[in-house]
C-alpha cells in the first residue's frame, strides 16, 4: 500500500471516530508547515468560470509525461481539497496543480496563502456566480487575486480571447509575473488556428508559437474546449 492510500485509509477511519470537521481542521493545520518544506515542485493554480477542471486534468496528463506530481481531486476546489492534495505531495515531486474556487468573494484568499503558486492559469470569466458577486467585473476581481499573487519570477497564463482575463496581466491589476497569452486572437503568444470539431470528429487545431506550428488532436467534442 502506498502512502496516499494509507493516508486516505487513516483519514477515513478517523472521520468515522470523530467528525469530518475535526479531520478537516487537522489537515488545514498540517498543510502550511508541509508546504514550507516543499522547494522543488512547481505550484500551479487554475481558475475560471468554466473549463478549469478540464484544464487541470490536461495539465496533469501533459506534465506527468515529463515528471512526477499530483493535483487536486476531480472538481473539488475549496481550501480543504487543496490541503488534502498538498499533503500527498512528496518533496521530490516536480509539480502540483490546484483547481481554485471563485464561487464567492474572498474564497480564494486562504487557498492562495496555502498554495503560494508560481504559475497561474485563468480560463474564462463568466456569469456562473452572479448571485454571489453581482457583476462580471466582481467575479473577475476574485480571479485576479491568483495572478496578483504570483512572484516576479512566475508566469501568468491568460486567455487572450477574454478581455477580462487578458486585463489581469497588466501592472495596474497587480501583475508582476511574466505573461503568456493563449487563444485564437492573432496577438496571443500561443494561437489555435485551423480549428475543426465537426461531429463525430473530435476537436483538432494547429497550435502556433512564433514560427512553429504543431497539429493537435484531442478526444474532446466541440470548439468550446479551446480555452482549456
Amino acid at each position: 500500500m502506498n502512502f496516499s492510500r494509507l493516508s486516505n485509509a487513516i483519514s477515513w477511519r478517523v472521520r468515522r471516530l470523530t467528525s469530518d470537521d475535526f479531520v478537516d481542521r487537522m489537515l488545514l493545520k498540517a498543510a502550511p508547515p508541509w508546504r514550507a518544506l516543499l522547494k522543488k515542485p512547481v505550484f500551479i493554480g487554475v481558475t475560471g468560470s468554466v473549463g478549469k477542471t478540464t484544464t487541470k486534468e490536461l495539465l496533469l496528463g501533459l506534465l506527468g509525461s515529463k515528471g512526477r506530481g499530483i493535483g487536486t481531486v476531480g472538481s473539488m476546489n475549496n481550501i480543504d481539497a487543496t490541503a488534502q492534495a498538498l499533503l500527498r505531495l512528496r518533496r521530490n515531486d516536480n509539480f502540483f496543480v490546484a483547481e481554485l474556487s471563485e464561487d464567492k468573494p474572498g474564497v480564494m484568499n486562504d487557498q492562495l496563502t496555502l498554495l503560494r503558486p508560481s504559475v497561474g492559469v485563468v480560463t474564462v470569466v463568466g456569469n456562473d456566480h452572479w448571485s454571489a458577486f453581482g457583476s462580471r467585473e466582481a467575479i473577475a476581481d476574485e480571479m485576479r487575486k491568483l495572478i496578483a499573487s504570483l512572484p516576479a519570477s512566475g508566469t501568468a497564463v491568460l486567455n487572450a480571447d477574454d478581455e477580462q482575463v487578458l486585463s489581469m496581466g497588466s501592472v495596474d491589476s497587480g501583475c508582476v509575473a511574466n505573461v503568456l497569452t493563449y487563444g485564437t486572437s492573432p496577438t496571443a503568444n500561443l494561437r489555435a488556428q485551423e480549428i475543426s470539431a465537426v461531429w463525430p470528429v473530435r476537436l483538432e487545431f494547429t497550435l502556433v508559437c512564433n514560427a512553429e506550428r504543431i497539429k493537435v488532436k484531442t478526444q474532446l467534442c466541440g470548439t468550446h474546449w479551446i480555452p482549456s
